[in-house]
């Protein structure tokens, strides 16, 4: 057992390497959507991989038990082999990376030689699961059978977060009747900042059009250089794109950052402040370069200067904010350097401002008013969330994890939106606290609009019978909730793009003001408000349960409710205030 469990290790050790140097630092595989079914098949090898490390390290498979362990082994190979076809048709794969897969190919040729006299002898035993210890090497095994589990779960979780539906389908908007006139190009439209912009230009009426890539690490050699080409490059095609048009943009607006101003203390930083020689300053010179180069051509070039952008659907709140939640709140270094904030609403309206204001052109700072140093800015958070703040963490130990990097984290600028405010701009969020409490604080239930409309696919025998059993309940508490079979009336939503086969697969509930919900959203409000269920309302509504409610929902209940309808077709049923037609 010595020398397989000795090439077992190296496995485990190299696996390791390839899942945390290719998968997570290099190519950050979980953030790209296009990497899902890579992920899938990662996510399953890796279980069977925690099973088999389990298996071996506490028990003998004895008899037909054995069979087991060779069929696991099996269906390795056959996921593996899946993987390396995947893997060449969705991305490009690094030198070291072959390299390694193939060593690894190698080394379980190995393991399944050296194990397959092992098996025979288990095989030509009595049927049992025999427990053993193999001492240390059996304590090593269990921790790798717990990392790549968690590792397998991690991959698992991240298919599902790509695989829901998409963005217009879960939170719909309204088409206008009057289109604006105007056609705006978003660069990164599947980002934070771009995800919010897209929807905010096509509410006014504007016709977007999306140009967007998968999400990229440290700030390594390769990727400073993938930094500079992906944000670089891209502006210069647009610059070059105007240049070929018969009528070029009338404006630009380029994104940089507050990185631009490099480590400065306590220095107040307006747009006049100039620039330092170090990566994240350089990397901002040249991406406003590449953007001014439009100017030559009649463009008007506004460069916003994004400090921290806060909100609660990605960014760096939801990551700060994690840990506080769990008690495990933290101060990086001493805590006076500076954090220049804004947030997410102020940035879209900011971008908003920039496009029809033809007197603004050149850098603008987009940050709040009052910026504030990061202890003042953790301890505004703990005291949002409601929970304690005391684990300091020392500059240092930052510095040795991210390198450069740090340079975000531990030393920050102190920037002043002055042209901004010069302009006019007026911040909806001028200051820190309200602002988290907007994002993260623990704000009361919202009070229900009037005549709202639940729709609900009638055709399902359990949604009708559960939304059934809502409206007796809300007619009898006179709440004013129409209940609408959307099998019928399909037509209803056309206006925010829904067809049928969106009415199908989810819950939409509309409220007077137009707004509309979908999903489990549109239940936790339909709970709010429906006699005996406001608790449950509470529930889902709480930051860990309801990212499993969503996930639960989106890839269980949708899946099975529509297998049910397939099966079965009730008859029409009409009573209370369930419409149909």
């Amino acid at each position: 057992m010595t020398l397989l469990f000795t090439l077992i290790l190296v496995q485990a050790l190299l696996g390791a390497f390839d899942n945390l140097w290719h998968h997570e630092i290099t190519e950050r595989l979980p953030r790209k959507r296009a990497a899902a079914p890579e992920l899938a098949l990662h996510a399953a090898r890796e279980f069977l991989y925690a099973f088999l490390f389990f298996a071996f390290a506490w028990y003998e498979w004895r008899g037909a038990w054995a069979a087991l362990i060779g069929a696991v082994f099996a269906v390795e190979i056959v996921i593996t082999l899946a993987d390396f076809i995947v893997e060449d048709r969705t991305r490009h794969l690094p030198k070291l990376e072959r390299v390694l897969h193939t060593i690894l190919a190698m080394n379980v040729g190995a393991v399944l030689i050296v194990l397959a006299p092992i098996l025979h002898e288990w095989w030509s035993a009595p049927t049992a699961v025999r427990p053993v210890a193999h001492g240390a090497i059996s304590w090593v095994f269990t921790v790798f059978s717990a990392g790549v589990l968690a590792w397998s779960v991690r991959n698992a979780l991240a298919v599902l977060h790509h695989r829901r539906p998409p963005e217009w389908v879960r939170n719909p908007l309204k088409a206008l009747a009057t289109p604006s006139g105007r056609t705006i190009l978003v660069t990164g439209a599947t980002g934070l900042i771009g995800g919010h912009l897209v929807r905010r230009l096509l509410t006014r009426g504007d016709a977007v059009i999306v140009l967007t890539r998968d999400s990229e690490l440290p700030w390594t050699r390769a990727r400073r250089n993938a930094l500079l080409r992906s944000r670089i490059d891209i502006t210069r095609a647009l610059s070059a794109l105007s240049a070929r048009l018969d009528r070029p943009p009338r404006v630009l607006v380029s994104a940089s950052a507050v990185g631009y101003y490099g480590v400065r203390g306590d220095e107040v930083l307006d747009e006049r402040a100039a620039s330092q020689p170090i990566f994240q300053s350089k990397l901002c010179q040249e991406w406003e370069t590449a953007a001014r180069a439009a100017d030559s051509l009649g463009v008007r070039v506004v460069t916003l200067r994004l400090g921290l952008v806060l909100a609660r659907d990605g960014g760096a709140l939801p990551s700060l904010a994690r840990p506080v939640r769990m008690g495990l709140g933290a101060t990086l270094g001493v805590g006076r350097q500076w954090v220049s904030w804004i947030h997410i609403d102020d940035v879209v309206r900011l971008i908003e401002f920039a496009l029809g204001n033809p007197a603004l052109r050149g850098a603008v700072n987009a940050v709040a008013p009052a910026a504030v140093n990061h202890a003042q800015f953790q301890r505004e958070l703990a005291q949002t969330l409601c929970r304690p703040l005391w684990l300091p963490i020392p500059a240092l130990v930052v510095r040795g994890i991210l390198g450069e990097m740090a340079q975000l984290l531990v030393d920050g600028q102190r920037v002043t939106p002055l042209r901004a405010l010069a302009a006019g701009f007026v911040f909806q969020y001028p200051h820190l606290g309200p602002a988290l409490r907007q994002l993260v604080g623990r704000s009361p239930l919202k009070p229900v609009a009037p005549s709202q409309s639940v729709y609900y696919n009638g055709a399902c025998p359990v949604c009708r019978t559960e939304m059934s059993h809502y409206a007796r309940r809300c007619e009898a508490a006179a709440v004013p909730v129409t209940f609408i079979d959307s099998s019928i009336r399909y037509d209803d939503l056309a206006e925010y793009g829904l067809r049928r086969e969106h009415l199908q697969r989810r819950l939409y509930l509309k409220s007077a003001n137009g707004q509309i919900l979908s999903g489990v959203a549109a239940l936790t409000r339909l709970w709010a408000q429906t006699p005996g269920y406001q608790w449950l309302s509470k529930v889902v509504s709480l930051p860990i349960v309801r990212p499993i409610a969503e996930g639960l929902y989106d890839h269980i209940a949708v899946p099975v409710l529509v297998a049910v309808e397939k099966w079965v077709r009730p008859e029409p049923i009409r009573h209370g205030r369930i419409l149909g037609s």
